[in-house]
């Protein structure tokens, strides 16, 4: 039972790093026709398990990066004075505010003075 695991274990590590082998495969000849770059990298010539490590590393790097971004972006829209509780507003000024309206009549007769 333990070998039937491990064998279709196997089975699906090869099949993954063969995917992956063909993804980087497109992926350079892309860049080789359309940007004129040569990298060296020859992906037959790896072998799964150095494939497979750096496609696991590759995600978990790419799952931190948005992990990290997502928790800036939450936190962003709360505002700050919120948690702070409002200032006290008193209802009775101090001193009463002095009316500077004069009725028309005021003014024309003070002027006559």
């Amino acid at each position: 039972m333990d070998q039937d695991w491990q064998a279709l274990a196997t089975q699906r590590a090869e099949y993954v790093s063969e995917r992956i082998r063909g993804l980087l495969s497109s992926g350079l000849d892309f860049l080789r026709a359309e940007l004129g770059l040569d990298l060296g990298i020859k992906p037959e010539q790896y072998p799964s398990w150095l494939i497979l490590s750096a496609a696991l590393i590759g995600l978990t790097v790419l799952l931190l990066i948005a992990a990290c971004g997502r928790r800036k972006r939450r936190a962003a829209p709360t505002p700050v004075k919120a948690a702070v509780p409002p200032k006290s507003v008193k209802t009775e000024p101090s001193e009463p505010k002095k009316k500077n309206k004069k009725k028309a009549a005021e003014k024309v007769s003070g002027l006559r003075l």
